[in-house]
């Protein structure tokens, strides 16, 4: 090494010795007005200048003789600069002034010893042995908690459950139980179980749930609720879940809240429509043995404040998130409901067209009963049915012997029962009990008849057969009553249907009337005209 190159060195090891004696110092300053006073800081303020200089004089010159010794011995590196350094941080540092001597307390310890930067490794590095944290680190880590998810989080982060492809309507609600058993745990194995229940009350719901999810033999228990007015139907989490008996007796005083359970219901946005009630319970397990010597630990050791704060119960933003969640799924529900009536109703259109071109190939009269009454049966899942056809000339409805089970056709006068006021109105009717409708004749409407009775309480839905288009007859004309449907009256279909019991327990009500639109589409093809008139001219 040239001259030149070890003055360099030299004086770079001096600019860097002087740069952090100068951060020691100021290190040294902090600590003064910590915890140990230092009772010379006030006399100290006048001559600071003067003992920051003759420190650094002096500072440096010790400096300069021991780096004199190192390059002297070999050349310099980091390593024995920082020996150096750590050797000189055991020691005490004084100055004079004034007449007197101060002496600068240097931690002895390498827990306390200040922080230097390397210049030469680019870091932040601790001049201390290895494996000793720094005390300030230590502090810190000691008063740090452990990271707290707010429940905020949690909710936004159990929300994405939803946004799954949810295949039923119980798999809503399954998803509704879990996201509240997420949002409610608490992570402690040692803390009250929650136990959380989804009750359905919506018949829809009841149905959709018993015939698709549920077999025959194993159907979710019911609870009656207000003296068994009310039922409701319990559905299981799993095959093995526990069933518990519900904590609310009235509908009406939902949402209800108590110590350890608490029941919100599952509406619709309007808050028209119920569909079920989810309830949490809280089971207290510090009577347990196995749960009764971590909780007396952790009594004794926290204080009053923190174990009054960890007693189990549900607190108003809980139950406001648990009502948001509910509201949710009411919106799912409703979405399901209505994609399902949309199935439904294409499935009743496709069917209604094949029906429609199933009769429209008959080829006798005759045929055309049989066809028509085989489509209806299988439309509307009915056990009667009965097809009049209309004469025009006398103004009766016509029966075929074959439903008369009598020998020729027998007439009856529009003026009597629910038929002939479909036949003289070209309306639909819907007729929901035949026990109390006025315009029921026993004989015109087929109640009287040999074999099976019809039930007292039956439905009756009677419609016209009418075709609209008038090419097929251009001396037709159209009737200028307005409560009257256009085109010509064929005959008139009657459907019986008796009032059976749903799984539920309510009583079915008779067939919607948009079903009937099938009877406007099996006339309304343009060659079926032609084929019963030419049959009517044979009776």
């Amino acid at each position: 090494m040239s001259r030149q190159q070890a003055e360099l060195v030299k004086a770079k090891s001096d600019n860097s010795t002087l740069r952090k004696a100068n951060k020691r110092l100021k290190g040294l300053l902090e600590h003064a007005g910590g915890p140990q006073p230092m009772p010379f800081v006030d006399s100290i303020s006048d001559t600071l200048p003067d003992l920051m200089q003759n420190t650094q004089s002096s500072l440096m010159q010790n400096t300069q003789s021991s780096f004199r010794s190192v390059l002297s011995s070999g050349p310099a590196t980091a390593r024995t600069a920082r020996k150096l350094l750590a050797g000189a941080g055991t020691t005490d540092m004084s100055a004079t002034f004034g007449g007197g001597s101060v002496h600068f307390p240097v931690p002895e310890s390498p827990q306390e010893s200040p922080r230097f930067f390397d210049s030469s490794a680019g870091s932040d590095q601790e001049l201390n042995s290895p494996g000793k944290v720094p005390l300030r680190r230590r502090t810190r880590s000691a008063q740090a908690k452990p990271p707290v998810v707010s429940k905020v989080a949690r909710l936004v982060t159990s929300l994405r459950s939803f946004w799954r492809d949810l295949e039923s309507p119980v798999a809503a609600l399954r998803a509704l139980s879990d996201v509240t058993q997420r949002l409610l745990a608490t992570g402690d194995t040692h803390g009250p179980h929650i136990e959380v229940m989804v009750y359905m009350l919506d018949p829809w719901l009841r149905t959709v749930a018993t015939t698709k999810e549920y077999s025959k033999t194993e159907q979710p228990p019911i609870f009656y609720l207000g003296h068994g007015k009310q039922e409701i139907q319990a559905l299981r989490h799993s095959s093995n879940s526990k069933v518990s008996a519900p904590r609310f007796t009235d509908l009406a005083a939902l949402p209800s809240r108590t110590r350890n359970s608490i029941a919100i219901p599952v509406c619709s946005p309007n808050a028209v429509r119920t569909w079920a009630v989810l309830q949490v319970v809280i089971e207290d397990t510090r009577g347990t043995v196995g749960g009764a010597a971590p909780k007396l630990i952790q009594k004794m050791l926290q204080d009053d404040d923190q174990e009054s704060s960890s007693q189990f119960g549900f607190t108003d933003s809980q139950v406001s998130y648990l009502q948001l969640i509910c509201g949710m799924v009411g919106g799912v529900l409703i979405h399901m409901e209505k994609l399902e009536q949309r199935a439904r109703m294409v499935e009743r259109t496709r069917a209604s067209m094949e029906g429609t071109i199933n009769v429209n190939k008959a080829i006798s009269l005759a045929d055309f009963e049989h066809r028509a009454k085989q489509v209806m049966a299988g439309f509307f899942a009915v056990n009667t049915i009965r097809v009049l056809f209309y004469d025009s000339d006398t103004k009766s409805l016509l029966i075929s012997s074959s439903q008369m089970r009598k020998k020729g056709c027998v007439s009856i006068s529009i003026s009597k029962g629910v038929v002939g006021q479909c036949a003289q109105k070209h309306q639909t009717f819907n007729v929901d009990d035949i026990s109390l409708n006025p315009y029921i004749d026993p004989i015109a409407d087929g109640l009287t008849r040999t074999g099976r009775p019809v039930g007292h309480h039956a439905s009756m839905l009677v419609g016209p057969m009418i075709v609209d288009h008038l090419d097929a007859n251009p001396g037709a004309r159209r009737s200028k009553d307005p409560n009257r449907d256009g085109g010509e009256l064929i005959g008139v279909i009657q459907i019986l249907e008796k009032k059976r019991r749903a799984n539920d327990g309510s009583l079915q009500t008779s067939t919607p009337l948009p079903k009937f639109m099938a009877c406007h589409l099996l006339m309304h093809m343009p060659g079926i005209y032609f084929n019963i008139s030419s049959m009517l001219c044979s009776l």
